[in-house]
């Protein structure tokens, strides 16, 4: 979505996401019925679709002195059922001292600055962070393909503060995703990276992400079809073909820059501007799905219908999909309502659980969703706005 809504990705999300509304029981529209358990409020299932923390600044949060000390057991401990950490813009888009304003540094360069060479790769602080991930006993899913500012000509600070411009020359960025791939492997082995996650941007379609020079549809949605390209090769190249859960995380909206849909197009019968091959791999697609404001809600299960239609005709049948972010665009915030009476947070993590309950929802998802934890699931998303760092 749109730039007002950074401050909530270190909030739960999740790549089914679930949610609830605030009563007991829940009868869907075809007949089921589920119950949220208010007396057991530390009864969390560890099998659930709601899996995944996403983290904004992954050098504020994970690779920190306070990760380092944090007890190997305390996401198991008091978080069961986060499996995965997104990592957002993983792989750059800016560097402290750059002419435009941008933050936080993330470009993995000795000097971000030196354009004489593109090679002079330090990913000591996203390795730093993500061995506290894993450390955890979490999987990192790194969102791809915000471009260093120095592979870039005319970079240019979007809305989230990274650079949104494509890379001056695709091999330069391929050799990039090939290095930070093999430094990963050489720190966790190559078992260990395998079973990691990756989307290449998030968001892909969204102008405020990755926007061409030129700034028309055609020619940005040709330049992600490349960065989708080249990201996939490189860490095939690293990791063997097949091996690479890679994929991709729409807006969804059918209003942004240009057609999500198109990517599953390129992918499946598109030339690769890498290989020159047809086609590229692709493990899974998301979306991200966000309620505007109190009582302008948008409609969860038609989102994910829209996607598992076009995934179906061009033969991506049972292609795992999902939802990578969401909450409210408009209207709530730890700015607004003071600790302990987040009820406006818990309303809206309660009804994303209430219409992933839906029988047409699981049906859209491919199978079965679990329901085995209470409202502390929701309770505690929103004490994490009290205690977390918000962005």
């Amino acid at each position: 979505m749109k730039k007002i809504r950074v401050a909530f990705l270190t909030c739960f999300t999740a790549i089914m996401l679930v949610i609830a509304l605030p009563f007991s029981t829940y009868a869907s529209p075809t007949g089921s019925t589920w119950t949220v358990n208010v007396a057991a409020p530390y009864n969390i299932s560890t099998n659930s679709k709601y899996s995944d923390s996403a983290v904004w600044d992954f050098s504020s949060f994970w690779a920190t002195a306070a990760a380092d000390a944090m007890p190997a057991n305390y996401y198991a401990k008091n978080y069961p059922e986060i499996k995965t950490v997104q990592v957002f813009g993983a792989t750059g888009g800016c560097y402290t001292g750059f002419a435009q304003i941008c933050g936080p540094a993330r470009d993995p360069f000795i000097n971000p600055a030196n354009t004489a060479t593109m090679t002079d790769y330090d990913f000591s602080v996203i390795i730093h962070g993500l061995r506290n991930i894993v450390r955890q006993g979490l999987k990192p899913y790194l969102k791809t393909g915000n471009v260093p500012v120095k592979y870039s000509t005319g970079a240019t600070i979007g809305a989230f503060g990274l650079n949104v411009r494509p890379p001056d020359d695709y091999n330069v960025y391929y050799n990039y995703i090939k290095a930070m791939a093999t430094a990963f492997v050489n720190e966790f082995g190559l078992s260990e990276v395998r079973s990691w996650r990756w989307s290449v941007l998030s968001e892909y379609e969204n102008s405020d992400w990755f926007l061409a020079a030129d700034g028309t549809a055609a020619s940005t949605k040709v330049a992600y079809f490349k960065l989708y390209d080249y990201t996939a090769k490189a860490l095939e190249d690293v990791l063997g073909a097949g091996q690479v859960n890679i994929g991709a995380h729409a807006q969804g909206n059918l209003g942004a820059l240009w057609d999500y849909r198109e990517l599953f197009d390129h992918v499946t019968s598109g030339t690769n501007y890498a290989t020159g091959g047809t086609g590229a791999p692709i493990k899974f697609a998301s979306l991200s799905f966000y309620d505007l404001k109190p009582g302008t809600l948008g409609n969860f299960t038609s989102a994910l219908s829209t996607l598992r239609s076009k995934l179906d005709a061009v033969g991506l049948n049972g292609l795992p999909v999902g939802i990578d972010e969401g909450w409210m665009l408009q209207g709530g915030g730890r700015q607004r309502t003071p600790p302990g009476k987040r009820l406006l947070e818990l309303s809206v993590c309660l009804r994303r659980f209430a219409i992933s309950a839906d029988d047409r929802l699981q049906r859209e998802l491919g199978g079965p969703l679990v329901f085995e934890y209470g409202w502390s699931v929701c309770k505690r998303q929103s004490d994490k706005l009290d205690t977390d760092q918000s962005g």
